[in-house]
């Protein structure tokens, strides 16, 4: 059972320790073969030991509950979404836990089973579906100014101005996530994943972790996306002496999208059940470490 090492960024068997780099071996995954297709819940063979695994139709990796061994359902793959993008786990799950602890440090009246070992154990990493998107502006962009002329009587005269003015801007790795089930909520409090570390897709990076496939259209967040392009342009922009020049304080540019890739970024999640059977959820950014959680009261505290 061969496992995606976090730290090492390869390939790791864990029972006789030979490491494979990920870029210097061929690539060859043992698939589950899909038995049953027509409900809601598929059947898969463990390749390992033979048992029936129950995935629901979404799931692109799980693990078998009996051997433990990681498994890649075929039957998602197949079906044309493999993701154009992977950022790798940086973040082991030893380290996840630290981090985890650290963070509770901060909560005087967090209860005291959040802090359990035996809680805290049950982090698990998943790789979450992301749309990223690529903003575009080349060409005329028409803004407008206005400046203080001069005053006369009760009045203060002001000069309007129109600015032609010649864009060329590329706005790219704007992402935002495409799995219903992970709340928007949390995908946003743990970004942002650094972009310039995404690989092309190797299915071999899912070893070992979950993965859930994207139930939600891809272009859900274009217009999300433009609004994120548009500040980070704007921002530029009013640094520039010639818009200041003529009174351009909010320069906008109109962006379109040029591109939208699928990616699968590092999660840790772990879900906590309280003593009144209410469940509240922990993330961490299985790349920087960036953490959020709901922390519920202990009252005797």
């Amino acid at each position: 059972d061969v496992r995606f090492d976090p730290k090492r960024q390869g390939l790791l068997c864990e029972y006789c320790g030979t490491f494979t780099e990920i870029d210097e071996s061929k690539q060859e995954v043992d698939y589950a073969q899909n038995e049953l297709d027509e409900n809601e819940l598929s059947e898969y063979k463990c390749l390992n030991c033979g048992a029936t695994l129950l995935t629901f139709d979404d799931t692109a990796v799980t693990f078998c509950s009996y051997c433990k061994s990681s498994v890649v359902v075929k039957s998602e793959f197949e079906r044309g979404k493999d993701p154009d993008l992977v950022i790798p786990f940086k973040i082991s799950k030893s380290e996840c836990e630290e981090i985890y602890k650290n963070y509770l440090k901060k909560f005087l009246f967090a209860p005291d089973y959040l802090k359990e070992s035996t809680t805290i154990s049950k982090f698990r990493g998943i790789y979450m579906p992301y749309a990223v998107y690529k903003m575009e502006k080349h060409g005329n962009q028409m803004l407008t100014g206005s400046k203080y002329s001069h005053s006369s009587g009760d009045y203060d005269y002001y000069n309007d101005y129109i600015i032609h003015a010649d864009i060329d801007a590329e706005c790219d790795g704007i992402a935002y996530d495409i799995s219903s089930k992970f709340e928007d909520r949390f995908s946003q409090a743990i970004s942002p994943f650094d972009y310039e570390d995404a690989k092309s897709f190797d299915i071999r990076y899912l070893s070992g972790f979950y993965a859930d496939s994207p139930d939600v259209i891809k272009k859900m967040y274009s217009d999300d996306a433009i609004i994120v392009a548009k500040k980070f342009a704007s921002s530029n922009l009013r640094k520039n002496r010639e818009l200041r020049k003529y009174g351009c304080k909010n320069p906008e540019v109109s962006f379109t999208t040029s591109d939208i890739k699928t990616a699968y970024y590092p999660v840790y999640f772990l879900a906590i059940e309280d003593k009144n059977a209410d469940i509240c959820y922990a993330v961490i950014n299985g790349q920087t470490g960036k953490t959020a959680a709901e922390i519920p009261i202990d009252y005797k505290k």
